[in-house]
């Protein structure tokens, strides 16, 4: 794939077993759900990746404990919603997302 200035994109994906991420929150365990997390991170560290995001809403549960542990700059999702709320002073909202 052909970046728009001709350059190709480099993108490397891991994917974590989302029954295991389900188990780990259901069980309250955000170290060892941040230590599985962490090392598919550490996987894309190896890939030169320079930035990790994680797309999901449940997964933020260990959010704190995963930054400890992430060898890569993690991309905060509710960061931006947090901040546009403010700044609309909205002080309730509902995040949907996974069971």
């Amino acid at each position: 794939m052909k970046h728009a200035r001709g350059r190709a994109l480099n993108l490397v994906m891991a994917h974590a077993e989302t029954s295991r991420v389900f188990e780990y929150v259901r069980a309250g365990d955000r170290n060892n759900l941040a230590q599985y997390l962490a090392s598919f991170i550490h996987r894309l560290k190896s890939a030169l990746a320079e930035i990790a995001a994680i797309p999901a809403i449940t997964p933020h549960f260990c959010l704190r404990e995963l930054v400890a542990l992430s060898p890569l700059p993690l991309v905060d999702i509710f960061e931006p919603l947090a901040q546009e709320l403010a700044k609309r002073s909205i002080r309730r909202v509902a995040v949907f997302g996974t069971k």
